[in-house]
């Protein structure tokens, strides 16, 4: 799959915050933290940290990176879900092709 990357907006971050996953992955929902859907409604437009990722024009998913100070980096993602599921995981993470590409 060919991905298109950008700084999320506030539009975008509204959106992901209604995602809504079922079963097995309810444990992604924002609203099962309020903590982290506080710090991702309220910091991530306004952090050049936070990107929202495209596939042919449909938003599908967003990632985060944060650099700590013991010299490590935190990566944050999420995916549509309606992605979920369905094999296209590895290739979201790393550029491995999907069952779908």
């Amino acid at each position: 799959m060919v991905y298109q990357f950008k700084l999320i907006s506030q539009e975008e971050v509204e959106r992901i915050i209604s995602w809504n996953y079922d079963g097995l992955y309810s444990f992604y929902n924002m609203d099962e933290d309020l903590e982290d859907l506080k710090e991702f409604r309220e910091d991530a437009a306004s952090n050049e940290n936070y990107w929202s990722v495209y596939h042919r024009d449909h938003l599908i998913g967003f990632f985060s990176f944060h650099e700590h100070e013991d010299n490590h980096i935190e990566i944050g993602l999420g995916m549509c879900p309606d992605n979920v599921g369905k094999g296209e995981g590895f290739s979201f993470f790393g550029g491995w092709p999907s069952k779908s590409s």
